[in-house]
């Protein structure tokens, strides 16, 4: 050990936070969906309790997997957006303090139309 304190990531922004949301709600409607559409299918071709026991494994494994898929790019394309951003508000830091050593103006916190740019970018999918 150092002796420093762990770091901890700052609280996610709303940007993030709404990004999130649309992940689980996408999920949400995608399970609520399948549940009551397969189901209703499962029972109009299948009248047969042992067919019926069986198919409904059968989609009860399907949904998992097709779940998992569907969970994986979405949260990739999440992280790969927030990397992106994160990307560039380490280039423009640089940019800045290379410009401050030169002299050009002091180190700053980006100003609110320059948020707005970041929360657009990472909005964008």
């Amino acid at each position: 050990m150092d002796g420093k304190a762990p770091q901890f990531p700052q609280r996610p922004g709303p940007a993030a936070r709404r990004a999130v949301l649309r992940v689980v709600l996408a999920y949400a409607v995608f399970a609520g969906l399948w549940i009551l559409l397969s189901d209703r299918a499962a029972e109009t071709l299948f009248r047969d309790p042992a067919s019926l026991v069986q198919v409904s494994l059968f989609k009860g494994w399907f949904f998992v997997a097709v779940t998992s898929l569907l969970l994986f790019v979405m949260l990739r394309r999440l992280m790969d957006r927030l990397a992106a951003g994160e990307a560039e508000v380490r280039r423009q830091q640089e940019e800045r303090r290379a410009l401050g050593q030169q002299g050009g103006f002091p180190e700053r916190r980006p100003d609110k139309h320059e948020r707005r740019k970041i929360r657009q970018f990472l909005k964008k999918e």
